[in-house]
């Protein structure tokens, strides 16, 4: 049921009933049915906008033109199914890899792909951004791995670029400005749940959830409102690569990777953040938590619920963004706690030999080595295969042994197609050359048709061989 049989719930608690057992006129039975017709209400609207929102989101995408975009194209459904619509919305019914979510274009910069694929997990809790033209001469992309929930990825890849470019260093000061957006997107899931209205806007999903809170208001004014909670269990990481000219800037919190190829050989951007490395162990234990078998853990929660990767008391990252139930020591400021959210970053100039770039969610690394993937785009170019889409879906397949949520973006910065093109062209060139060669030549005069004519007739020649 919403929220709101929950509020009446309290309500009931606090105030209590009167002595014929009802609270202001009505009884607790017909208050629980109030609830049940409410959900009902809301699962009917469910079923019928969640396959609306699909055919629209369909269509538009289908309207827009080739590297067009005015929000991420985010592989997650925010639909109002618990589950992704898109990947079937009864986990019963799921196949793995039965289908994708690609979407590609290009600019002047770069060609991109981007693919996602559910796997066997009960939701599908990873999203991307991808904007090819942020600016003008910027382009942003970004991979948000959620656990827990899939809100927190969502919101990252619905605002990241969005408060990027509205930072005040973003022009001057491109690195300082993305370390900004991380700490203040930690930050305001941390203030209150305004964040949740970005991703899931009141006038679609929670009209039900506001007509009970206007009734609330109106019959018992008394009551308490309930206080926030910032998600406990529920969080991302988060990857983004900015390329500004002939620059990339990636930052990343968590182990989602970027890597590029350049001359063949893989070079990983971005670095992984797992709770067994030697500086995280040491920042974790300062803050009063400790690390079994590979994983954060609180002091004092039950053991049943230790080493479950981001469920109750573990968490497999010790940089992300939300899971604040592992940054709550009060002695501590913010860049000391158990987990947190101070990212990376590493920049480099594309240069000639750098061909393609791929970042992708865990579950790509987890079946596969850095080298493994360039390897893995080069031998599909070799191949023969030209289709970026294919290529970038052939690479989610790869995730399947994890059975986990996959997502790829893959970017090619030097285009092999338009290469070949360029090398047909310069034969081209080199065969209207020579034809502008022979016109160039000097024609015959008579006297020298009449001397070639009569050396032909003579009997010197036999056979086309001149006699001694």
């Amino acid at each position: 049921a919403p929220s709101g049989a929950f509020e009446l719930a309290r309500a009931w608690r606090s105030h209590g009933p009167d002595a014929s057992g009802r609270v202001n006129g009505r009884g607790y039975k017909s208050l629980c049915l109030a609830c049940v017709r409410s959900w009902r209400l809301r699962s009917l609207h469910a079923r019928i906008a969640t396959p609306l929102l699909l055919r629209k989101s369909r269509s538009s995408s289908g309207a827009k033109g080739e590297g067009e975009i005015d929000r991420p194209r985010s592989l997650l459904s925010s639909s109002l199914l618990e589950t992704n619509p898109a990947m079937g919305a009864s986990n019963s019914h799921h196949v793995l890899g039965e289908l994708k979510i690609t979407d590609g274009g290009k600019n002047v910069r770069v060609k991109h792909v981007s693919s996602s694929m559910q796997g066997w997990c009960e939701k599908m809790e990873d999203a991307c951004a991808v904007v090819p033209d942020l600016d003008g001469v910027t382009s942003f992309f970004g991979v948000y791995d959620g656990h827990g929930g899939a809100e927190v990825a969502l919101y990252c890849a619905t605002e990241f670029h969005f408060k990027l470019c509205s930072n005040p260093n973003y022009q001057k000061d491109l690195n300082n400005a993305i370390r900004s957006v991380f700490s203040r997107i930690d930050w305001l899931l941390k203030q209150s749940n305004d964040w949740m209205e970005s991703i899931n806007p009141s006038s679609s999903r929670n009209w039900i959830q506001n007509i009970f809170r206007v009734v609330l208001a109106n019959h018992w004014p008394f009551t308490k409102a309930t206080p926030y909670i910032a998600p406990q269990y529920m969080g991302s990481t988060a990857c983004v690569a900015v390329i500004r000219g002939t620059r990339i800037t990636v930052a990343n919190v968590g182990d989602s990777r970027c890597v590029i190829s350049s001359n063949r050989k893989a070079i990983e951007l971005s670095t992984d953040h797992k709770a067994f490395q030697r500086g995280e162990i040491k920042r974790i234990k300062k803050a009063g938590g400790r690390v079994w078998m590979d994983k954060i853990v609180i002091l004092g929660a039950e053991m049943p619920l230790l080493g479950i990767r981001a469920i109750d008391g573990a968490l497999a990252t010790s940089r992300v963004i939300g899971d604040f139930a592992f940054k709550q020591n009060k002695n501590l400021p913010v860049a000391e706690q158990m987990a947190i959210s101070d990212p990376h970053l590493r920049s480099m100039e594309i240069t000639d030999d750098i061909e393609f770039l791929v970042m992708a969610s865990h579950s790509i690394w987890e079946c596969m080595t850095s080298q493994d993937v360039v390897n893995f785009v080069h031998e599909e170019f070799e191949f023969g295969e030209t289709d970026l889409r294919i290529i970038c879906e052939r690479l989610v397949d790869c995730s399947e042994p994890s059975g986990e949520n996959a997502t790829v973006i893959l970017l090619q910065f030097k285009d092999r197609t338009s290469t070949a093109a360029e090398g047909e062209g310069s034969r081209d060139q080199d065969i209207a050359s020579d034809s502008e060669s022979s016109e160039e030549q000097p024609l015959p005069d008579a006297e020298m048709v009449a001397r070639a004519l009569a050396f032909l007739k003579s009997e010197k020649i036999v056979e086309g061989r001149k006699l001694s």
